[in-house]
């Protein structure tokens, strides 16, 4: 009976290799199914990790508990976030100091692409639980979480277009880079927006770059910007 799975998991790889594999790269067929495993058990892994947070969250005895969930999780999400940023920045750095071949840089870059699609999407879910949770409770009380998420939110955001930067200059095809909705700043007691919910984020993503790879930065750091001029709504999601 353990067979089945991985009969059914080998069937669904072989009819989805044609439409996702990076056959624009001429890499070989035995590196495009490497890829491919590797998006597939990423995947899966994000989607348990998802899951039992979502199961904690549900199972939590207090409201600031589930702020604390809520907040904890964001951070591991920007850490995964900025992880997978110092990947890309290595990769490049390897491939013009000569130690990797540009088959590997092909292949793991393409796998890094994967990556951060993956973890665009657990970071849009988790901004939907945000945006639900956040209306329950007082500004005071979402605010910090709102900053945490917005700033993560953004620097995924211009690291998706330099990673799209770095796929075209290299001839690996062409990437779409995630865009996650940021969270309006939370009403206060007054009905008036929180002040200064915009203001961090940008500093904390700019100080990664180094060299040459600070120019893609500065030219995606300006588009989130005025999601300020939202009040709160029944979702906070712009």
């Amino acid at each position: 009976m353990k067979k089945v799975p991985v009969l059914v998991l080998t069937l669904c790889l072989l009819a989805i290799l044609p439409a996702t594999c990076p056959q624009e790269d001429g890499l070989p067929a035995g590196k495009e199914l490497s890829i491919l495993l590797s998006a597939t058990v990423t995947d899966y892994q994000a989607t348990l990790q998802d899951f039992f947070f979502q199961q904690r969250l549900l199972t939590a005895s207090s409201l600031d508990l589930k702020l604390h969930l809520l907040e904890t999780r964001t951070d591991e999400l920007a850490g995964t976030a900025i992880q997978l940023d110092e990947c890309r920045i290595s990769l490049i750095q390897s491939l013009e100091d000569g130690n990797i071949t540009a088959e590997q840089f092909a292949v793991e870059m393409h796998r890094l692409a994967d990556e951060i699609l993956i973890l665009a999407r657990s970071l849009h879910g988790l901004g939907q639980t945000i945006s639900n949770i956040a209306m329950n409770v007082s500004a005071q009380q979402a605010f910090p979480i709102i900053e945490k998420f917005n700033a993560a939110a953004r620097f995924l955001s211009e690291m998706g277009a330099r990673m799209s930067l770095a796929m075209n200059q290299h001839g690996l095809g062409s990437f779409s880079a995630p865009e996650i909705p940021q969270l309006s700043g939370p009403m206060s007691e007054s009905g008036g927006k929180e002040e200064g919910s915009e203001s961090e984020g940008s500093g904390k993503s700019g100080g990664k770059e180094e060299g040459s790879e600070s120019e893609g930065s500065g030219k995606s750091g300006g588009k989130e910007e005025g999601s300020g001029k939202h009040k709160g709504k029944k979702s906070l999601f712009l």
